[in-house]
């Protein structure tokens, strides 16, 4: 009877409820096991549904991981628009504001990160190299809308991008410059001070 109620209960899980409780898993996982540690059926225990429900949706493990980043990744789920009633400077400082507040709060993105600088492999190569990709359109816009700069705009992204991420990724181990960029308002402070440093450059 307890069998027959529970499978009732399954059955009427929407595909969007379904959906939601199979990534809460796979984040819960990732955050115990790490990447390396994730497998299609470890997915299944943990999202507490048959194999099936899991071999229907993925692949692979590889296939799993492409799906994820594909809809959180910052650079890939249609985050990083271009706001065509934003000057190019404008749309440049707008894209790395919402970068530091996408990343600040995606525990997951950031080991994502972490997991293409440690492990060399298919799986982080092809995310790695699929944001280049699928962002080479921001590269052209900028070169052509700040192309009377005497800067090297993909120089200067890169710069940013990598600060961007070396600060939020080094916050929980200790201060910065004697910043802790853990508070609220050094975040703050790194959006405006980012802000005014492209404002000057350009």
């Amino acid at each position: 009877m307890e069998i027959l109620k529970e499978n009732e209960a399954r059955k009427r899980r929407t595909k969007k409820e379904l959906s939601e409780i199979i990534w809460n898993a796979f984040e819960r996982l990732v955050i115990k096991e790490g990447f390396n540690g994730v497998t299609l059926i470890k997915l299944a225990r943990e999202a507490n549904v048959e194999p099936p429900v899991i071999y229907n949706r993925f692949e692979d493990e590889d296939d799993l991981f492409e799906q994820y980043v594909k809809q959180n990744d910052f650079w890939l789920n249609n985050t990083a628009n271009i706001n065509p009633e934003l000057s190019p400077k404008e749309n440049i400082v707008k894209i790395f504001t919402d970068l530091i507040d996408n990343l600040y709060d995606n525990e997951i993105m950031q080991r994502i990160l972490l997991w293409e600088l440690n492990d060399t492999n298919k799986i982080t190569r092809q995310m790695a190299m699929r944001r280049e990709f699928e962002n080479s359109f921001l590269i052209n816009y900028y070169n052509n809308g700040l192309k009377d700069s005497n800067l090297n705009i993909n120089m200067v992204f890169s710069i940013i991008l990598s600060s961007i991420y070396y600060l939020i990724l080094h916050r929980k181990i200790s201060t910065f410059s004697t910043i802790n960029f853990n508070r609220e308002e050094s975040k703050e402070e790194l959006k405006k001070t980012m802000c005014e440093l492209i404002n000057n450059m350009f």
